[in-house]
């Protein structure tokens, strides 16, 4: 695996907008070279799995066509992975969130265990101050909730000893961070959004007993299964986390990747919820 220093990290990473110092505890030196080795070693395999989906896509027939618009008329677009069954969750029901809904870290914890999904493509407009903004949320909340089981002041509650009900979704593969570029390249969104969140809090949820929990959004064969779960075990070595300790769970499109869902669960059955 390729890996950067940190002495040339700002000659390889270019970040095209202004960081105020707020921003700075997020956006680190450390940070920026996980990032950058994720783009680094998995960024090539990224761009040829974009290509396959579109040559897939070029292959559909007629009668395939017909059926996925038969779906989308029925409200069926995606399937959830039908074995999620988190036991430590009193109330199992999703909630997702963008990043502009999310205005302080009370939000995440007073729904009594009601899983909050942070879905980084469901927001209005994913400015870099959204992007951002709910990344250091994301690290003050988790924080702070292993020192603070109740507070009147925030409402902030814990409905179970040690599992956090928080679940982040990052964007697609197909979509690109063009304020930050990595050997003059843009930088996958789904990299960034993911890389920030699991370096600054995946380390701390383990040490404290939880899991950092994924949503994975539309995977469309498993050969896109394989690559999450290689950039996962890759994510959970460079942060010296116990094998497993990231679990996901996943939606996919069933008119391309259907038929493969038992190969997608396979390739990912290390990582899953069950």
């Amino acid at each position: 695996m390729t890996s950067t220093t940190m002495k040339n990290i700002y000659s390889l990473v270019d970040i095209k907008v202004n960081v105020p110092f707020a921003y700075k505890q997020v956006v680190s030196c450390k940070a920026l070279k996980f990032i950058a080795d994720l783009h680094l070693n998995f960024n090539d395999r990224r761009l040829e799995l974009l290509t396959m989906r579109e040559e897939k896509r070029n292959r559909v027939s007629k009668n395939l066509k017909s059926e996925i618009a038969q779906n989308s008329n029925d409200g069926q677009n995606f399937n959830l992975k039908p074995s999620f069954n988190l036991k430590v969750f009193k109330d199992r029901q999703i909630e997702i969130l963008g990043p502009d809904e999310i205005d302080s870290k009370k939000n995440l914890f007073k729904s009594e265990g009601k899983i909050n999904l942070i879905h980084f493509e469901s927001a209005n407009a994913r400015s870099w101050s959204n992007l951002i903004e709910i990344q250091i949320i994301l690290k003050e909340a988790i924080n702070s909730i292993f020192n603070t089981s109740s507070s009147d002041d925030n409402q902030i509650i814990c409905e179970t000893a040690n599992e956090i009900p928080v679940m982040v979704c990052p964007r697609n593969l197909s979509m690109d961070e063009k304020s930050l570029y990595v050997d003059g390249n843009p930088l996958s969104a789904a990299f960034f959004d993911l890389g920030l969140f699991l370096f600054h809090n995946a380390k701390n949820l383990s040490e404290n007993g939880s899991c950092t929990y994924l949503y994975l959004d539309k995977i469309e064969n498993y050969y896109e299964a394989k690559f999450w779960n290689e950039i996962i075990a890759y994510s959970e070595e460079e942060l010296s986390l116990q094998e497993g300790t990231i679990k996901t769970m996943m939606t996919f499109v069933p008119s391309l990747a259907g038929f493969e869902k038992d190969h997608i669960n396979q390739e990912l059955k290390g990582h899953l919820l069950n």
